[in-house]
């Protein structure tokens, strides 16, 4: 039977905080209807997972209180969207980025051991998994450049081996160009860290790491792909009939 929109989105959901606890997320002090969870450093994630109820307008406005001053706050649409939102507001938060969460279903996507792919304008894009210090390093500094922001590589080399956990490198001639990072939660892949350098954009690199990525996720026998799109990447992802879910936006405090 296939999955309901719900199920869907809880998958879509689960893998996500899934994988901010392999990055080193912790358990925030305090006895709630919900868990908090934060990272002291990147990916500086601070959430609710809510438990047997809804949290409070006042729970929300305790969490909200015990911030520090350098974290990003999601906040997915539903009902408590709009206390959460007024409630970081107020705390001096604005919406920085936002975020499309997106799923695709792998059924009759070809599944692949190819690990390199022809580039429509030239150039042999290659996918390797990261397997050392140094291929964390080079993860680190190619992804740090795509997405504008310092990635830790304690914390990545502190994540692995995680289970269901795979760091890959796209090189394109030789030359690392790309990142990605997939995460195995059950039957769910989530597709996720996929940066292409700046210097190396606008050659289809994306679509074809995308490509070798989705079918990474066959191989391993996923039956839906999940993934959280940039305004920039939604384009993208729908192009490859990924179907949209819900939007996430992002809080940080204003400077």
């Amino acid at each position: 039977m296939d999955p309901t929109a719900a199920q869907l989105e809880r998958w879509n959901t689960d893998n996500l905080t899934t994988l901010w606890r392999a990055l080193g997320a912790r358990p925030l002090p305090g006895a709630h209807a919900f868990a908090a969870y934060g990272h002291a450093s990147w990916p500086h994630r601070y959430w609710l997972e809510t438990g047997a109820r809804p949290a409070t307008r006042e729970e929300i406005g305790e969490f909200v209180a015990a911030l520090p001053a350098h974290c990003t706050v999601p906040v997915r649409d539903g009902p408590l969207a709009a206390i959460f939102g007024d409630a970081l507001e107020r705390r001096g938060f604005a919406v920085a980025f936002e975020q499309t969460a997106m799923y695709l279903s792998l059924a009759g996507y070809p599944g692949s051991g190819a690990a390199a792919v022809t580039l429509r304008g030239g150039g042999r894009l290659a996918l390797a998994g990261v397997n050392s210090a140094e291929d964390i390093d080079t993860w680190c500094r190619v992804g740090g450049k795509a997405f504008g922001y310092r990635i830790d590589p304690q914390v990545l080399g502190g994540a692995l081996p995680g289970e269901g956990l795979e760091l890959y490198l796209a090189r394109l001639d030789g030359a690392v160009v790309a990142t990605g990072l997939l995460l195995h939660t059950g039957s769910v892949a989530g597709v996720h860290q996929v940066g292409v350098d700046p210097a190396f954009r606008g050659r289809g690199i994306a679509r074809a790491l995308m490509r070798l990525l989705l079918a990474r996720c066959v191989s391993r026998g996923a039956t839906h792909a999940a993934l959280q799109a940039s305004t920039e990447g939604r384009p993208l992802y729908l192009s490859m009939d990924f179907e949209e879910q819900f939007r996430i936006r992002n809080y940080a405090r204003q400077a």
